[in-house]
């Protein structure tokens, strides 16, 4: 074990070796979130932009498939800048590479969708992905 190396050494699985260099660094965790900045499209009702860990609801009064959601992520805290935004608008675990805004359409009926965003930073270290839930209603 470890306990079993003088000071400055690692121990492997047969030997104590000197350490070279310097430790690793501490991960940061990287905290993320996300709303709805806008919507487009038709007549509905934003019920709740899903601000303040809500979920999303929208009332819509015409046809789905005219309607834009345009989500907005928050400003990341902890990582280093730049950042890099990966969503997942469908909630399959397909994650579209992209900005820190995302414009999704193509909705055709009523639903309840899962949306996930992950945050990663320029070390490479992602955020636990932020989920929410968007309820479509009317169409």
């Amino acid at each position: 074990s470890d306990s079993d190396c003088t000071a400055g050494n690692v121990c492997t699985s047969n030997a104590c070796v000197a350490a070279v260099g310097s430790p690793p660094a501490a991960v940061v965790a990287i905290s993320a979130g996300f709303h709805i900045a806008s919507v487009s499209g038709g007549e509905f009702a934003l019920v709740n932009d899903c601000l303040s860990g809500a979920d999303c609801r929208i009332d819509y009064l015409d046809s789905l498939s005219q309607l834009v959601v345009h989500f907005a992520a928050s400003t990341p805290s902890g990582g280093a800048e730049p950042y890099t935004y990966s969503w997942d608008v469908k909630g399959d675990g397909n994650y579209v590479s992209g900005s820190n805004t995302y414009n999704a359409s193509g909705y055709v009926s009523a639903a309840i969708l899962t949306i996930h965003l992950r945050v990663t930073d320029s070390n490479g270290i992602s955020s636990e992905p932020v989920t929410k839930t968007l309820t479509l209603t009317g169409g």
